[in-house]
């Protein structure tokens, strides 16, 4: 019987963080594209505050993905004690992901490439 207190989308998959990492990869893709188009013009400051803006929306996606894999269960801590938690543990993923993420391609270069 199945339990009525579950979401619909989490019956069919058992993995009710999963959604939480493939957020984390759309806000580090977010950042990656910023990055890039703030390095390509990065003489012209006024496309500056435009790219900061995007790479902050990406670390904040990344905070949102980081907190759905932290709280998937319920938790009896109070809200502003998860979103603290969440944010100390955030800078951490999203640099260790995007460092991954960077050896693999390279990985992938030197032997595909």
């Amino acid at each position: 019987m199945a339990n009525p207190d579950r979401n619909a989308q989490d019956e069919g998959s058992g993995r009710p963080w999963a959604m939480g990492g493939g957020i984390v990869l759309l806000g580090l893709m977010t950042s990656i594209i910023a990055n890039a188009w703030g390095v390509q013009h990065k003489e012209d400051l006024s496309l500056r505050p435009y790219t900061n803006t995007f790479y902050a929306l990406g670390l904040l996606v990344s905070g949102w993905g980081v907190y759905k894999l932290l709280w998937f269960a319920p938790s009896r801590k109070p809200a502003w004690l998860r979103v603290l938690i969440t944010a100390v543990v955030t800078v951490p993923v999203f640099a260790a992901v995007g460092l991954l993420l960077s050896f693999l391609f390279l990985m992938m270069f030197y032997r595909f490439g």
